[in-house]
């Protein structure tokens, strides 16, 4: 489920880090709404950006060492543009992560009122942290890239416990949601697919940490429209356990299958990343597996897919090199169709879901039917919304 963003902040000393946060949204599919929009500069239009922070689902504020452009007109108590979408927000009753650069991080100086002189030589912006520290939680930053990280936890702490409080106040459209370290449980009907509003706990064996968070912030593109929620976690009884053994592949388990995985072996295994693929491969092979972990399975498999294989052509590409499958392995992977009863609905044939793997079109009678794909088609985001629905108000 996409939401629309209200990033603010002062405009040149948080050039880099609003870029972060903004491309890190965008990976997530929201809907980002940043200075960038309107101008390159501070000055931008007050009643536009008004406007638009009472249009947005979410206000994230971003708050340095400068108070920002003080408008003249309209604006008797002479606060920032900054300082007045914030106070919009909360007049709104809009819900707000607010972010401080930590105290003790460097900043150049001539990104500081105190030592430009501006705004009562800082006595502005050291108030308005101030009050923003009184008045609710803070997290602080000190790199753009420890931001974009903050941002996108915070962002989904407040969808989870948003969830929850819908499912506690009686809509029944969506299971209640697990707390955080519980095991996440099956639902009554269609065991294999995971109790709306789950937290699932995503364990990394042996990766690097800046890379264990780039294919965590990954995985969350799913939350972005299903409500269920992957958190890093150190718990040996992770729902998700990843590998990257080199010489093992690429799979998962598919959905709640992983629970009787043993919590000393792994759940999942993407042994074709590195750190120094590019974006798109590594989106596209994630996304794929932790599809698995929704309980999606291969499109190809799809009963509704009706693929006009060429039983030839593929024995021919897949019983040489480099797979060497027998007949068994293809009848088995490739032409046996997944339980009409699978989902709780039926799932439209999708060649451009992220479930799809290439096949040329000799195999499939000389028409193309499948593609790379490398992010969720519009087909996926509505099936996976429709699987793992938000409660909604009644």
């Amino acid at each position: 489920m996409g939401l629309k963003i209200y990033i603010s902040s002062t405009f040149e000393d948080l050039k880099d880090y609003r870029r972060r946060v903004y491309e890190q949204l965008r990976t997530l599919r929201h809907d980002v709404i940043a200075m960038e929009d309107y101008v390159a500069a501070d000055e931008r239009p007050l009643d536009k950006c008004l406007r638009d922070v009472r249009d947005s689902d979410v206000y994230i504020g971003l708050f340095a060492w400068r108070y920002g452009y003080v408008p003249r007109a309209g604006n008797p108590q002479r606060r920032s543009v900054t300082e007045l979408e914030y106070l919009e927000a909360k007049k709104h009753k809009k819900p707000c992560l607010i972010f401080l650069t930590d105290n003790r991080a460097p900043w150049p100086p001539d990104q500081m009122d105190s030592t430009t002189g501006d705004n009562d030589s800082g006595k502005k912006i050291a108030a308005l942290r101030k009050a923003l520290r009184e008045k609710g939680l803070v997290s602080t930053f000190e790199t753009p890239e420890a931001l974009a990280i903050k941002v996108v936890t915070a962002l989904y702490s407040w969808q989870s416990e948003t969830s929850r409080a819908q499912s506690q106040l009686g809509h029944a459209a969506v299971e209640e949601a697990l707390a955080p370290g519980v095991q996440a449980a099956a639902r009554r009907t269609n065991p294999l697919m995971w109790v709306p509003g789950s937290r699932l706990r995503v364990r990394f064996l042996g990766a690097d940490g800046a890379f264990a968070a780039r294919i965590l912030r990954l995985a969350q593109i799913w939350s972005a429209y299903a409500n269920i929620f992957f958190v890093a976690s150190e718990d040996k009884d992770a729902e998700v356990r990843v590998a990257f053994d080199k010489d093992g592949g690429s799979w998962s388990y598919e959905g709640t299958n992983a629970l009787a995985v043993p919590p000393s072996e792994p759940t999942m295994n993407l042994g074709w990343l590195v750190p120094a693929l590019p974006i798109d491969d590594v989106e596209s092979v994630v996304l794929h597996e932790f599809g698995h972990v929704l309980g999606l399975a291969h499109e190809h498999n799809n009963p509704s897919g009706d693929i006009p294989w060429d039983r030839k052509e593929v024995l021919k590409l897949l019983g040489g090199p480099p797979n060497h499958w027998d007949q068994n392995t293809i009848d088995q992977y490739l032409y046996r169709t997944w339980e009409t009863d699978r989902f709780p609905f039926a799932k439209p044939f999708d060649p451009l879901s992220i479930m799809s793997y290439f096949f040329p079109k000799e195999v499939t009678g000389g028409k193309q039917i499948f593609s790379t794909n490398t992010t969720l088609s519009s087909g996926d985001k509505e099936f996976i919304s429709r699987l793992y629905p938000y409660a909604t108000g009644g």
